[in-house]
């Protein structure tokens, strides 16, 4: 498999005790409200994002591709996932949670660049 030296992996999900109590708090409500929605992500691939969220809720777009590519890019029944699909979960949540995670500052970027 080739790999772009520029794209670095991800970093590992975080464990309880690298979280604060806010960020610990929000994992649980962040995948309940994931799964309302008519996303195609499989559960793991929901916890995967909610955990990197909690840290980042903007985390770069290189980032983002090293996270689907982890993964996996097939979603419930064979559906295929796109980066644009996990760009938009993320800017989702940043619309719901973003503010309750910044302390009620500003809620995440909406202009990420690429597209």
């Amino acid at each position: 498999p080739t790999t772009s030296p520029s794209a670095a992996p991800p970093p590992p999900p975080a464990s309880p005790s690298q979280l604060s109590s806010e960020q610990l708090a929000l994992l649980p409500e962040i995948i309940a409200k994931s799964k309302q929605y008519n996303w195609r992500f499989l559960d793991k691939q929901v916890v995967a994002f909610a955990e990197v969220f909690v840290r980042d809720p903007s985390p770069p777009i290189e980032d983002l591709r090293a996270l689907l590519d982890k993964i996996g890019r097939e979603g419930t029944g064979g559906a295929g996932l796109s980066l644009n699909m996990v760009r938009l979960w993320f800017k989702e949540a940043r619309n719901e949670f973003g503010a309750r995670l910044e302390g009620g500052g500003e809620g995440g970027g909406e202009g990420e660049g690429e597209g």
